[in-house]
């Protein structure tokens, strides 16, 4: 086996399971800002004060949610791909339940009285079968 078929394999292998390395990568540039804004400032001085410019506020705000995007970027491309991982989250989670009686009460309001026997294992059925439909050919990973 030549070196150079070494390098193209693990560059192969490297750019099929390249979403594997999104979150991570997505964590570092997220964490980032919020460390060195937060270590670099007085530490008599909270992070957020009351006396601040507007525009600093807003700085400092953005990067505090730019903190929560790896879980965000996590959710969507490893749970809301997978109809097991959904369907243990509408069924066994406070917040599935209640998203999905949510969507339930939507989706009985567009049918009408026909939205009656719409039930939560019909609800994962038809967004799967709809994400489905909408991703197909794109990113078949799961």
């Amino acid at each position: 086996m030549e070196n150079g078929s070494r390098i193209k394999t693990f560059l192969k292998l490297l750019y099929t399971h390249l979403f594997i390395f999104v979150p991570p990568i997505a964590y570092a540039i997220s964490q980032i800002p919020y460390t060195i804004v937060y270590h670099t400032k007085n530490p008599k001085h909270s992070y957020i004060e009351c006396d601040m410019p507007t525009g600093e506020y807003i700085i400092k705000v953005l990067i505090e949610v730019l903190t929560g995007v790896p879980v965000v970027l996590t959710w969507l491309l490893f749970v809301y791909p997978s109809r097991v991982y959904m369907t243990e989250f509408y069924l066994n989670t406070r917040s599935g339940q209640c998203l999905a009686k949510i969507l339930l009460l939507f989706k009985s309001y567009n049918y009408g009285e026909e939205g009656n026997h719409l039930n939560t294992t019909n609800l994962i059925n038809n967004e799967h079968d709809t994400r489905s439909r909408l991703n197909r050919g794109k990113y078949n990973f799961m």
